[in-house]
């Protein structure tokens, strides 16, 4: 607990602070509870990227003029707005592109808006289903570390956009290496060649 409100003193970051807050409430409930048990629970976890990701575009597209929520997320509503709707298509298959004064003038801080603005419809489904695979790995596999440090990125990318940042975001590394560890799948294209 002192942790979270050293980060929020030092850095004035509500984002931080809430998103420490949440990953050390989920770190103690994780810690109790054997998450395959609880009905529902494991479809939820695995969902939760796809509900952070809906979530973000209703706020974005519905709720943009909000004066409470534009306050409490520091204005983010309505900068998602003109990356959703204004200036682009949220619903393009391969996303949209913006002029660098959009850029600019409008900071994208949320990971799903940008995954689902900038790479498109295609990309953000690819993702998702990532994700849910490799949370469901993590399930599985009783992997609840992994599944805390995921659960604080995957809040944290809520209003930061960091979630495809490799040396940001090492819990996503380790999810796509689980994922690619998973897949018994082997392709030999030798073997393929050979058979012709």
């Amino acid at each position: 607990m002192v942790l979270h409100f050293f980060v929020y003193q030092t850095t004035y970051s509500r984002t931080g602070f809430f998103t420490i807050l949440a990953g050390l409430i989920f770190v103690e409930i994780i810690r109790w509870i054997d998450i395959k048990k609880i009905k529902g629970l494991p479809m939820l976890l695995k969902t939760l990227p796809i509900i952070l990701t809906l979530f973000s575009v209703i706020i974005g597209t519905v709720f943009d003029k909000s004066t409470l929520l534009n306050r409490l997320l520091a204005s983010r509503p309505k900068f998602w707005h003109v990356y959703l709707a204004e200036k682009g298509n949220f619903l393009k298959p391969f996303g949209n592109s913006y002029s660098p004064a959009i850029k600019a003038t409008n900071p994208l801080d949320s990971s799903y808006v940008y995954i689902i603005s900038v790479l498109g419809v295609v990309a953000c489904i690819l993702f998702m289903y990532l994700m849910y695979k490799g949370i469901e790995s993590f399930i599985e596999k009783d992997k609840k570390a992994y599944l805390v440090a995921l659960f604080i990125f995957l809040l944290y990318s809520f209003a930061e956009n960091l979630l495809l940042e490799a040396s940001f975001s090492f819990a996503v590394v380790l999810l796509i290496k689980e994922v690619i560890l998973n897949d018994k799948r082997e392709i030999d294209l030798w073997k393929m060649k050979s058979r012709r």
